[in-house]
């Protein structure tokens, strides 16, 4: 009955840190969809939701940076063209003073 009762306890602990192994893993390939969710009351729900919220931080990071980055590329192509404009008038007041 001892050892019954331990195999249950062992497992109550290992199988949610298996899951916590999983969704880090998940994470370190690029997953930024991976969740715990463990609905538990104790530390291991607390290293579930403190998993679930850093990756969820991520994503909203990810998509933050996502927005950034395509609001700079836009500024820099608007940059560029000012630039040829400023260049082109430039010649043309070169070639007026000539």
């Amino acid at each position: 009955v001892l050892i019954a009762v331990a195999l249950l306890f062992s497992r109550s602990l290992t199988r949610p840190i298996h899951t916590c192994v999983q969704a880090m893993n998940r994470l370190a390939q690029g997953d930024l969809t991976a969740q715990v969710a463990l609905s538990r009351s104790d530390e291991l729900g607390e290293l579930s939701k403190s998993i679930d919220a850093s990756i969820a931080g991520l994503r909203e990071l990810v998509g933050r940076l996502n927005a950034n980055s395509t609001t700079l590329v836009a500024s820099a192509q608007t940059l560029k063209q000012t630039a040829h404009g400023q260049a082109a008038a430039a010649e043309q007041t070169t070639a007026q003073a000539h």
